[in-house]
């Protein structure tokens, strides 16, 4: 068993989906807004070598990662989620 995140645009979902299902035996599908993981993976791959990254990006991917835990312990779904989010919160103390 494995997990498969794909970010895509909400009207691409269910396309997505049902190609996936054409190729593997899917189990239990959930869809997460996730319009801030694109700006967080833009601003820190977008960045000039050696450059710091501003507080707006670690206050956002610390909120991101954690509406991401929230959703896994919701699904009853079991993710290292919550320590990512415990340790995006940390870098901002």
């Amino acid at each position: 068993m494995f997990d498969i995140r794909i970010i895509c645009d909400p009207p691409d979902a269910e396309r997505i989906t049902q190609t996936l299902t054409g190729a593997f035996t899917l189990g239990y599908v959930r869809q997460v807004v996730t319009r801030e993981i694109g700006w967080i993976a833009h601003t820190a791959t977008d960045k000039p070598f050696g450059e710091s990254l501003p507080r707006e990006f670690f206050l956002r991917k610390a909120a991101v990662l954690d509406r991401i835990a929230i959703a896994d312990a919701t699904d009853g779904y079991l993710s290292d989620a919550p320590d990512l989010a415990v340790q995006a919160a940390r870098r901002l103390l």
